[in-house]
């Protein structure tokens, strides 16, 4: 599944683009058999995909935007591989969130998800990180949300770009604002902060972006900052990314490929302010490596705005890459280009799963 939009992020035009794309013939594209790529729509308009994740019995997409007015906002899109569900009027999580973003997508079990962004502002309300947990089934009416914002232990402005969980049922959730950083523990039933506990290793932290569990630890990237965790424990591996990349960065995404950590970034998910290249990473346990040279030549060598790498998946066929290249959408297996498959007019792949 390839999430994203077309349009530049923050201007009027953004209008989603999701692609469900079969991997058994990537080998041998496109000299070899046509390869599956079938066009979904998650939702009607403005609006674009963020994020996604699959239970082994369907996916729940979302990002922002809606279908029509009274339906939900972010939306929420279910597709089991056959038939896709906007689920729209019964989903009533804008009690707390009306408008705004949501991010990551974390499924619990065959029914339950974990919601992760930022509602925009209301009249009573400033914009703030938003955290909701959802039971549904597709061809169940009967959808129960329940906003869990108000028990975070920081009300602060900002999103919850990133999360993930354990064996045992431990959160991590990792997000913030400008130039300040969240990172919260939730053992579903409590949050604990753990901003005290990073900047006794770290110092003062910008935003968290991605966040991974790899059967035994966590490994926690964002602006300027890479972090390993075992539940208790932080250790602090910015310096190392530093020394390998040579310059500052903006993890946007993290992934496990069973016996690495690969790492991507590049400018900022949804933030052009600043120019910045692609580049991709591995790390296995104990050296950081730069594997950048495997991004195709136009991430590493944008001519306008600048490029990144937006997020990762690894697949049977290898290690998916999702993100952009000036104004073009980039898409990568392995050492392969595969942008053609999902067309000349999206932007950015947001999302790769």
């Amino acid at each position: 599944m390839v999430g994203g939009q077309r349009g530049r992020w923050l201007t009027p035009d953004q209008t989603p683009r999701l692609y469900r794309i079969g991997l058994q013939d990537l080998g041998t594209w496109p000299d070899g058999p046509s390869v599956e790529c079938t066009p979904l729509t998650p939702v009607q308009g403005n609006g674009t995909v963020w994020s996604g994740a699959y239970n082994y019995n369907y996916w729940l997409i979302s990002g922002w935007g809606c279908n029509e007015p009274g339906d939900s906002n972010p939306y929420l899109f279910g597709y089991d591989g056959q038939k896709s569900v906007k689920i729209s009027s019964q989903y009533d999580a804008q009690v707390t969130w009306r408008g705004g973003d949501v991010f990551s997508i974390t499924p619990i079990d065959s029914y339950s998800w974990l919601l992760t962004g930022h509602a925009d502002a209301t009249i009573d309300r400033k914009a703030h990180l938003e955290v909701g947990w959802i039971d549904l089934y597709l061809d169940d009416d009967d959808v129960k949300y329940r906003s869990l914002t108000d028990h975070l232990p920081c009300q602060d402005t900002g999103s919850l770009f990133a999360s993930d969980f354990d064996p045992n049922g431990l959160f991590l959730l990792g997000g913030g604002y400008e130039q300040g950083g969240d990172l919260i523990k939730y053992d579903g039933s409590q949050f604990i902060n753990l901003e005290d506990q990073v900047r006794l290793i770290h110092g003062l932290f910008k935003p968290i972006r991605a966040i991974k569990h790899n059967g035994s630890k966590w490994l926690i990237g964002g602006e300027d900052i890479l972090l390993e965790y075992d539940g208790a424990n932080f250790t602090d591996l910015t310096a190392k990314m530093q020394v390998s990349l040579k310059t500052k960065f903006c993890i946007n995404a993290i992934e496990w490929n069973n016996s690495n950590w690969v790492i991507g970034g590049g400018i900022p998910l949804a933030d052009e302010s600043q120019y910045d290249v692609a580049w991709l990473c591995t790390y296995d346990g104990s050296t950081i490596e730069d594997i950048s040279m495997v991004l195709q030549d136009s991430m590493r060598k944008p001519t306008k705005i600048g490029s990144s790498v937006l997020s990762l998946a690894y697949t049977s066929e290898g290690i998916v890459i999702g993100g952009f290249a000036d104004d073009k959408a980039k898409l990568q297996l392995g050492y392969k280009d595969i942008s053609g498959l999902i067309g000349s007019d999206m932007t950015y792949v947001h999302w790769v799963r």
